[in-house]
């Protein structure tokens, strides 16, 4: 296995631990656990990723940022050892945890209404440079919108047509 870089150049970090996908989960007598005869225990230079499998690289700190969205990864969680990034991500925290607060104070003082407090409180989070408005954007879906949409839409029309005194 040696290098992931041998495999995407772009990665160029060592792969340091390795677990192959088992085509047989699911099977009654098959476990994850005890690969059945003829699988391959352990990696060698000569083994080849294929899709499923599991690796862990050791890259660089900005490595997550830079793959968090690609496709590559099903799934790619940052595991952090240096002290500095810890306390940096625990004042974003706290920022994020005092804004939100003050959400709830303003709503339920019924200084602001929910969606105008909402919106305050998105730009406070784009201000404290905790989130980015490209970040904010990709968080609603547009499934959701729409289905809220749909939801006003028909309430309405069930008002209008006297469907919800007959309910």
């Amino acid at each position: 296995l040696g290098s992931a870089k041998k495999y995407r150049p772009e990665y160029e970090c060592p792969i340091i631990a390795y677990r192959a996908f088992n085509d047989n989960q699911g099977e009654d007598n098959a476990s994850v656990d005890s690969p059945g005869a003829g699988a391959d225990i352990g990696a060698t230079p000569e083994t080849r990723l294929r899709r499923g499998d599991h690796i862990i690289l050791n890259a660089a700190s900005t490595f997550y940022s830079t793959f968090k969205d690609s496709s590559d990864f099903v799934v790619l969680r940052r595991v952090s050892g240096d002290g500095d990034g810890d306390s940096f991500e625990r004042e974003k925290a706290a920022t994020a945890g005092c804004i939100l607060l003050g959400l709830v104070a303003l709503v339920s003082t019924s200084t602001l209404p929910l969606l105008e407090a909402v919106m305050v409180a998105l730009a406070a989070m784009v201000f404290f440079h905790i989130t980015t408005m490209d970040a904010i954007v990709k968080a609603v879906k547009l499934r959701t919108v729409l289905t809220i949409v749909g939801a006003f839409g028909l309430g309405k029309a069930i008002g209008q047509e006297g469907v919800a005194n007959i309910l």
